[in-house]
């Protein structure tokens, strides 16, 4: 299962999606990906509403212009049809790009949390990142699976926590979550979680081709 961030983390966006799509290998929607399906549902609007004014995302990106151009329309359907969450019930693990709210029933979280969470002001309220902030808490705030309660275990992209090892937090219940984006894109390692049902996970890790950033 892919976490998602198909697309805007390598030299080839379109490759990834066609390799993923045509294997046949599962992936829950990550924020980039959902980036490219809303635009194309809003050019699409736009085609039948042309008295409108055009959707600019992409105005002033021209590789993302070229990404959008490259995926095709069964491409843009596809990740439009992934799910946010995959449950793997025999494992008692729930698969998700980003995370989830603590407080909400995890049948109940929004799609766009399940995408997009990160940092948390009082457990409840979005604790935006700025480009200065180099991924570090807004003061204040705490990551989300710091203050997850659930009785499922997750496994989770969106967030580098560091270029060689995941990140662990596991609750008062005995169920962890495990952050496993090592920054492959910004010279760390592709990592991969090997579920065991005895809860000895095996880690797997590939070196990027990408030069290390400072």
């Amino acid at each position: 299962i892919s976490l998602g961030d198909l697309v805007d983390r390598g030299p080839d966006s379109v490759g990834v999606v066609q390799f993923i799509r045509t294997r046949g290998i599962e992936v829950v929607r990550g924020n980039h990906d959902d980036r490219y399906v809303q635009y194309h549902q809003k050019a699409m609007w736009h085609a039948n509403n042309p008295n409108n004014a055009k959707p600019s995302w992409l105005r002033h990106s021209p590789d993302r212009r070229k990404i959008m151009e490259g995926l095709t329309k069964v491409d843009l359907d596809w990740l439009a049809a992934a799910p946010t969450s995959i449950y793997l019930e025999h494992y008692r693990t729930v698969a998700v790009h980003a995370g989830f709210m603590p407080g909400i029933p995890m049948d109940q979280q929004p799609e766009n949390t399940k995408m997009h969470i990160r940092f948390l002001f009082d457990r409840s309220k979005p604790a935006y990142l700025n480009r200065n902030d180099d991924f570090n808490p807004p003061k204040g705030s705490s990551f989300w699976a710091e203050d997850y309660e659930d009785n499922w275990h997750v496994v989770y992209g969106h967030h580098v926590w560091d270029l060689e090892f995941i990140k662990i937090h596991t609750n008062a219940h005995g169920f962890s979550c495990y952050g496993i984006d090592t920054g492959c894109c910004f010279g760390g390692k592709l990592t991969a979680l090997e579920l065991s049902e005895d809860g000895h996970h095996k880690i797997h890790q590939v070196d990027s081709r990408q030069p290390k950033e400072d």
